[in-house]
């Protein structure tokens, strides 16, 4: 998807180079699937260093005039070195001057973008892999008759101080999901409110999400924003006129990279995610 090349018989009307890139880059994050669950900032320079403010404990009930301190907190910094993932696109001459229903290239930008959009989500699951909270299922949801909930609020109470409010599934973990007895009866969504969720657990407000990249029977249980960063670089596109080709060829560089855990327990695990294995 992204690579392919627009030709005659496809579809008058020309993208400038801005215009192009601009349409790459929406649809790259309007069709990815987890992109919703991750905090984003600038790297313009392609490395960097952001620092993390862990705040301390509360103070309680001060009185008037009373001062705190800052009561435990300290900076962590995360650090990026972004790498660029590249799209082609091209469009024939004779595809420019025989169309008359659009712009040739628009359906590669949208193939283009939804290739972007993938590639973005297995940044992203592959950091949520990078130092979660772990534990295995005490209820294996391979079995109907096995509660959820269980498994489910000691995740949510793992992910503390930040609310859990997303889960994703892989695909054997969310089959057993839907099995489930006490699901059956309970379950709901409503999918024009979710944002890219196709389901909420009833009860938790988790929303539920589903790839195939997590670990075949496991589920990441996490708070959206706090479990993960996207480092957002420069992004750029050439033009190359193929004398061979008959056509005007278009290549889109993007720099960006996925980085977890921001914020860290006192093991050094992710405190905003908590993978549950063995639910299958």
């Amino acid at each position: 998807m992204g690579n392919g090349m627009t030709t005659a018989g496809t579809i008058s009307g020309y993208l400038d180079r801005a215009d192009i890139l601009k349409g790459i880059l929406t649809a790259g994050f309007e069709l990815s699937n987890v992109v919703s669950l991750i905090d984003q900032v600038e790297v313009p320079n392609l490395d960097g260093s952001i620092p993390i403010f862990h705040p301390g404990g509360a103070d309680e009930d001060l009185g008037e005039l009373e001062t705190s301190g800052i009561n435990g907190g300290y900076f962590t910094n995360v650090e990026f070195n972004l790498k660029k993932d590249r799209v082609r696109l091209a469009a024939s001459d004779e595809s420019k001057f025989r169309s008359r229903s659009g712009d040739p290239l628009q359906i590669q930008i949208n193939s283009a973008g939804q290739t972007l959009a993938d590639k973005l989500d297995k940044k992203t699951i592959t950091a949520f892999d990078v130092d979660p909270q772990t534990g295995s299922a005490s209820y294996p949801w391979s079995t109907p008759t096995n509660s959820i909930y269980y498994d489910l609020t000691t995740a949510i109470q793992a992910c503390k101080p930040y609310k859990a409010n997303f889960i994703v599934m892989s695909d054997t973990a969310f089959a057993a999901y839907c099995q489930n007895e006490t699901l059956l009866k309970l379950s709901y969504g409503a999918p024009s409110v979710l944002a890219g969720a196709i389901g909420r657990v009833p009860g938790l407000g988790l929303d539920i999400f589903t790839d195939s990249r997590v670990t075949s029977g496991a589920a990441f249980v996490g708070a959206a924003k706090y479990c993960a960063i996207l480092g957002k670089g420069p992004a750029r596109i050439r033009t190359e006129d193929s004398s061979d080709a008959g056509a005007t060829m278009y290549t889109s560089d993007i720099w960006r990279q996925v980085k977890a855990p921001v914020y860290t327990n006192d093991s050094g695990k992710n405190k905003a995610l908590f993978k549950l294995t063995g639910l299958v």
